[in-house]
């Protein structure tokens, strides 16, 4: 990983890693991708968030844990190997918002993004308002079309915790992300780690095939400390089509073992890619 920094804006460079080519989602497997018509397996949408965030967490550290918003729309799919460039820039009164942009080897733009210390601009949410329920078997998921998706009731729950030195591994291996505050006592999971959840509630209730990430939104309203059991529940409030694919739109949330939120999560996927020309 590669830094530059100058005045008001920095970047910095990864070599983008496709950790998930054993994931369940065929889309991160070079075969199945290119029948989807891609070069090869795309690397999860939740990496390039990671590498967005780097910028964030080096500029605000813990305060951004407490009371901080990012936004970030993939446009283009990025392949392991690749370097790809993050670059930040501060903008609006004062600085206080990143612009966030990547961009590949060819140095075309592969995601945007905007981050800021949201200074209480929305309310934590309530537990009363994301109940808990629990999750299908899972023969009894949710068909993954517009058709059979709605918008979906409260979804089945999960839980999810790691360890202080799991929680750091991943930070360094899978999300190349060398940041001091992720190691120690007191360390806080990856924010990439809480995106990566809402993934899972997708995939635990929504009998998935290949499928792709395409935006989220994250306000965070409390540290979340590696080792700490969390929990993500929401539901689906809106599909659509749009090219060609089935899409969803979730609102989600996290919460500590006291029901006390943790972060709010608007998260967008293709949940059924239309089929590559010539199929």
């Amino acid at each position: 990983m590669d830094v530059e920094e100058r005045k008001g804006a920095a970047s910095v460079e990864f070599k983008a890693f496709n950790f998930a080519e054993d994931s369940t989602n065929k889309i991160h497997d070079d075969k199945v991708a290119r029948q989807y018509g891609f070069s090869g397996g795309l690397v999860p949408g939740i990496a390039v968030f990671a590498y967005m965030s780097h910028p964030v967490v080096a500029k605000w550290a813990r305060g951004w844990f407490d009371r901080g918003f990012i936004r970030a729309t993939f446009i283009k799919p990025i392949y392991a190997g690749e370097r790809v460039r993050v670059k930040s820039e501060a903008v609006g009164e004062g600085g206080d918002e990143l612009e966030i942009q990547v961009t590949n080897h060819d140095g075309l733009l592969c995601a945007v993004g905007l981050a800021r210390l949201s200074g209480g601009a929305r309310n934590a949410p309530l537990s009363a308002d994301y109940p808990k329920r629990e999750l299908p078997p899972a023969e009894l998921r949710l068909t993954p079309s517009v058709e059979h998706l709605g918008p979906a009731g409260t979804l089945g729950s999960v839980t999810f915790c790691e360890t202080g030195a799991d929680a750091e591994n991943r930070a360094r291996q899978d999300y190349l992300d060398n940041l001091g505050i992720y190691s120690g006592p007191g360390a806080p999971y990856h924010p990439a780690y809480l995106l990566a959840q809402a993934n899972q509630i997708l995939m635990r209730n929504v009998d998935l095939g290949p499928w792709i990430h395409v935006k989220s939104e994250l306000d965070t309203f409390a540290v979340p400390k590696a080792g700490e059991k969390l929990d993500i529940r929401g539901r689906i409030v809106r599909s659509f089509q749009k090219k060609g694919h089935d899409m969803v739109d979730l609102d989600l949330a996290v919460f500590d073992a006291g029901n006390h939120a943790v972060a709010a999560i608007k998260h967008t996927a293709i949940v059924r890619l239309r089929q590559a020309e010539g199929e």
